[in-house]
Order: C-alpha cells, then sequence, then structure tokens
C-alpha cells in the first residue's frame, strides 16, 4: 500500500503492530512519544496479535489508546518539560476523545465532535492546572542505583540498573 499511496499523501501517525514500525508524518514530538508507547505497550504482550486483533472489538481502542496516551504524558511528566507536558495535553487528551466519542454513538459524526470538544476541555484544564501547579511536575522522582549484581567489583565502574519511585 505504500508504494501506490505513500502514507505522507493520505496516513497519519501510527505504531504497525504486524511489522512493529512507527509511521510519523506530523512535527508534533508528543503524537511521536505516543506511537512509541503502542510499540512499548506491544512489546510487553505474549500473544500481539491477539492483543492487536482486540483492537476491533466495540470499545477496546479506549484501552489501547489511554494506556499509550497515560504512557506518553508519564514519560513527558518525568522528563520535567512542562511546554512539551502542556502540548501533549493540548494534542492527546482531544485525540482520546474522539476514540471516546466514537465508542459512545458508534460512527455518527456528533459523537466524534462531542468527544473531541471533551477532550479538548479536558486536556485545556489539565494544562491550566499544570501552569498553576508546576510543583506537579517538577518534583524529581526517587531513583534508587543499586550495582547489577556480580558485574563488577565494587572499587571498579559498574554497571548499575534503577528502579524509579515517583511518590
Amino acid at each position: 500500500g505504500e508504494t501506490l499511496l505513500p502514507g505522507r499523501i493520505v496516513g497519519g501517525d501510527h505504531f504497525n503492530p504486524f511489522t512493529n514500525t512507527v509511521h510519523l508524518y506530523s512535527n508534533v514530538p508528543s503524537i511521536g512519544i505516543h506511537e512509541a508507547a503502542h510499540a512499548k505497550d506491544f512489546a510487553q504482550r505474549t500473544w500481539k496479535g491477539t492483543y492487536a486483533a482486540a483492537y476491533l472489538l466495540p470499545g477496546a481502542p479506549l484501552y489501547h489508546e489511554a494506556k499509550a496516551t497515560g504512557d506518553a504524558v508519564g514519560y513527558l511528566t518525568a522528563t520535567h518539560d512542562v511546554s512539551a507536558q502542556k502540548e501533549a495535553l493540548h494534542i492527546l487528551y482531544p485525540a482520546y476523545g474522539s476514540y471516546v466519542g466514537n465508542a459512545i454513538s458508534g460512527n455518527v459524526p456528533v459523537g466524534y465532535v462531542a468527544g473531541v470538544i471533551g477532550g479538548h476541555i479536558v486536556g485545556r484544564w489539565k494544562a491550566w492546572e499544570l501552569g498553576r501547579h508546576p510543583a506537579h511536575s517538577t518534583t524529581r522522582p526517587n531513583v534508587e542505583f543499586q550495582q547489577a549484581a556480580g558485574t563488577q567489583p565494587a572499587d571498579e565502574p559498574s554497571r548499575v540498573s534503577h528502579a524509579v519511585d515517583y511518590r
């Protein structure tokens, strides 16, 4: 399909679980992170084909999209880049709202539009709250580093593993 109708002309940003590729046509970082979150989600699944097929069931995209959106916003929160977080809230929440609208109303355009408007309201509210309370976005995570078991003597540089606890 890419040869006859290149994605740049008719496609949109998406993750293809069957080829394990992320296709990006926009220059919006939060969308790229969202699509990478889909890739992460699928990488953690044992039955990838079944998980992908479940996306076709009514309402199932809500789970997939909520997981990817939450992961993308969580990643941006961990980077402490408030402007990137606000951009993600302005872009990803309305996009998720479109899935909610479709799930509620089928393919009736009114549901889609209502979902997008609702997503804009929630996304902008959260971005406004983020601006009012930047401490929530700049709180550093508690990071504990541990020497990987048996990799290096204690007096030499070692490879480290880390656990992050967001409190």
